[in-house]
């Protein structure tokens, strides 16, 4: 996919978070119904976008430095994500 269209893709995934509108899109729409039940869930899938959109509109491809950086900063949201959900299911359950 080129970049120009994945960011039109990312954006408009992004839009329907912020906005919490409903989709055709099965995923985004259970996504939305989670922020609910998962309060930080909306943020930080919007900032995993925003490290997707960087990924999108890179343009240091001698070095790959930026592709590495956006990477992982992807993972450290999600695995953010992952640990603040565990830690919070957790102490419900206690």
């Amino acid at each position: 996919m080129r970049p120009a269209e994945k960011l039109k893709l990312l954006n408009f995934f992004d839009v329907s978070l912020k906005k919490e509108e409903k989709t055709d899109l099965i995923v985004i729409n259970n996504l939305i119904r989670s922020f609910k039940k998962i309060g930080f869930a909306k943020e930080y899938s919007r900032n995993l976008l925003k490290a997707f959109k960087l990924d999108a509109k890179k343009k240091d491809t001698k070095t790959g430095l930026n592709s590495f950086t956006t990477v992982n900063t992807q993972q450290i949201l999600l695995g953010g994500f992952l640990l603040i959900y565990a830690i919070k299911k957790k102490r419900k359950n206690l």
